[in-house]
């Protein structure tokens, strides 16, 4: 999973990531809210295994994210 504000670098990083292999399926959301809302309805067990995350965000930013994140695990 992508997380990143900026269109261009999901798109970039997510063709860099299926170009070398790195993952099968890449899911890019441009806000946390909505990176946030997928995982709240989705099971565990369909979670990527791997989040790459800006930090620097408008409404809820990387460091909200990984506290809103911990609390769903």
């Amino acid at each position: 999973m992508l997380i990143d504000d900026n269109s261009l670098d999901n798109f970039i990083n997510k063709k860099l990531i299926e170009t070398n292999g790195f993952a099968e399926n890449v899911i890019t959301y441009q806000e946390a809210t909505e990176a946030m809302e997928f995982l709240k309805t989705t099971s565990k067990d369909k979670w990527p295994d791997v989040i790459f995350l800006d930090i620097m965000m408008p409404q809820m930013d990387g460091f909200q994210f990984l506290e809103a994140f911990e609390k769903l695990t």
